[in-house]
């Protein structure tokens, strides 16, 4: 008997349904002496076991399919490997369908920014398009994408949902989110609904500006790099 300490989230593969259900991770995070490092890079190889209930909704899940666990401060990525679902630990021996536990072996993945929901902690979540529906929100785009500003500039960022390669309604409320940069390095003011500005007033490297774009169909966090003169 364990008691869950988490939640397994993730999207159907048609993009129409967000699905949650307990699960149980073991304590202990393997592999991970096993890190690949120099003195500026290290390689990840954390690998956790995660258990679960068998039912219609954990039937959907497949390899390769990614998670993310912990806090809207630190997201922790973790992907299936290839032959890392259980599902076979019958109840009954000819009985296929009489499975009731599945493990799930994962490592450790990266998080994406532009797919994941880094509010709500579902991974992959702006990927996939919901089907038969011309209107479906599947990613937040926004323009320019790669959040650089140097030192003495201003750049405006325009945010909108996309369905495919085409944009669909929706406003934003953006605030700074989680914000180590000081005051005084920058300034923000929002536009409109669509839109945002941001002055770098000076460099500042040692953390990125977090603008945190929340709409009724979905959030986003940008990171802004405030750069020097070149």
């Amino acid at each position: 008997m364990r008691r869950c300490n988490n939640v397994l989230r993730w999207m159907s593969v048609s993009g129409s349904t967000i699905y949650y259900e307990p699960c149980a991770i073991e304590y202990e995070v393997t592999g991970v002496d096993n890190n690949v490092s120099s003195d500026d890079l290290v390689l990840p190889n954390g690998k956790i076991k995660v258990y679960a209930q068998q039912n219609d909704r954990t039937n959907t899940i497949t390899e390769n399919r990614r998670f993310i666990f912990g806090n809207t401060s630190n997201w922790i990525a973790y992907r299936i490997v290839g032959g890392g679902i259980r599902n076979y630990l019958n109840a009954d021996t000819y009985d296929n369908n009489s499975s009731r536990l599945l493990e799930l072996k994962m490592e450790v993945d990266y998080v994406n920014e532009s797919t994941d929901d880094l509010i709500n902690g579902i991974a992959d979540r702006y990927l996939y398009t919901t089907s038969g529906s011309s209107s479906a929100i599947n990613n937040i785009v926004i323009t320019p994408s790669d959040g650089n500003i140097l030192e003495g500039e201003s750049e405006i960022f325009d945010v909108h949902y996309y369905s495919g390669s085409s944009i669909s309604s929706g406003s934003f409320i953006f605030t700074v989110y989680d914000n180590n940069v000081p005051s005084q390095y920058y300034d923000f003011a929002v536009i409109d609904g669509n839109t945002f500005k941001v002055d770098n007033n000076g460099m500042y490297l040692d953390y990125p500006l977090n603008i945190l774009c929340s709409g009724s169909s979905g959030s986003r966090i940008f990171e802004i790099s405030l750069l020097g003169r070149w």
